[in-house]
């Protein structure tokens, strides 16, 4: 195999400075740039331009524990500003500081058993390892705020809907209450939406909604979901999805007073046939229906099915919902 550098070209220090490069490339974990700063090396050895240009290069990676550090802290002081702001009035039916229970601070830690969130003391502990994946996950620094605020609100609705234990999700599963789970998460999603726009005005709901849609893809139905499992992830996601859309189209659907401050959600069958657009009220309406091929209900029930690509099935997903409701 030809040697990396080409010695015989690497006179006096040169030589030396861009052999120790060469090693320290090879040591390191490669970047973007590794490649380039290599064949630099390769092709003009150590000359002054070529190793003037090599070190220009972004040749080290940041150090990602300091960084998921770091961005913990932050998130750990918003949400510590959450529990302080002066919250005058409920938000969708939640009363943030009877819901916060008194606490005044917010730390990180390894919570048992599946819990995402509990009360010690006067402090509201998380579980780091949610966290961590979303820091992990999400490169814009607005778009983790967001996504951040929205899970930690999401979870503080659950526990004021009594299903913050995963004992109490289970006893709703053994009940066939996959339904039910469902009409809880959009629920959730939506309070930890509305509470979320309060905390940072300049987040409107759409873009909430749009975000939460989003955010599902990270969580796709795999082998360990059952079939009733897999129906409520989709049909949470679509309606994300769909509300995100109403709350966008340049044109107000006519049933859009019926709206109020609630939410969007369908329901629909896996078999095909009818898919109803209903809103959450009060009171609790159906506001629009649409038939679905077979091919459309199967690219529907599959929405969520774990796979590598993202971004094509939202695109058609979007498309097909506009048509269906005559959202445009």
């Amino acid at each position: 195999m030809e040697p990396l550098l080409k010695l015989t070209a690497l006179p006096g220090l040169g030589a030396a400075v861009a052999i120790g490069l060469e090693e320290a490339l090879k040591a390191a974990p490669p970047t973007d740039d590794t490649p380039l700063a290599l064949r630099i090396l390769h092709e003009l050895g150590g000359t002054p331009d070529a190793l003037r240009a090599v070190l220009t290069l972004e040749l080290e990676r940041p150090d990602f524990t300091r960084r998921a550090t770091a961005s913990l802290s932050w998130l750990q002081d918003e949400f510590r500003r959450v529990l302080h702001l002066p919250w005058t009035e409920p938000v969708f039916g939640i009363d943030l500081p009877r819901m916060f229970q008194g606490a005044r601070d917010v730390r990180f830690a390894a919570l048992p058993q599946a819990a995402q969130v509990e009360v010690r003391g006067d402090c509201v502990t998380l579980h780091e390892p949610s966290y961590q994946q979303l820091v992990a996950s999400i490169s814009d620094r607005e778009e983790l705020l967001a996504t951040a605020m929205l899970y930690f609100l999401h979870e503080w609705v659950h526990v004021q809907q009594n299903i913050g234990q995963k004992r109490m999700v289970d006893l709703l599963r053994e009940a066939a209450g996959e339904s039910t789970l469902m009409q809880l998460d959009l629920s959730a999603d939506h309070a930890a939406a509305q509470l979320t726009r309060r905390v940072e005005p300049r987040w409107n709901l759409a873009w909430l909604k749009g975000l939460q849609s989003r955010s599902l893809l990270s969580y796709p139905a795999g082998r360990g979901h059952t079939t009733a499992s897999r129906g409520r992830k989709t049909t949470r996601f679509i309606s994300l999805r769909l509300d995100y859309l109403v709350r966008t189209a340049s044109r107000t659907p006519g049933w859009f007073s019926k709206l109020g401050e609630g939410y969007v959600f369908v329901d629909l069958s896996p078999g095909g046939g009818a898919m109803f657009l209903l809103v959450s009220g009060p009171p609790l309406s159906v506001v629009d229906h649409t038939r679905l091929s077979s091919e459309q209900a199967a690219f529907l029930t599959a929405i969520m099915d774990e796979r590598e690509e993202k971004g094509d099935r939202l695109t058609d997903l979007d498309a097909l919902l506009r048509i269906s409701f005559r959202v445009s």
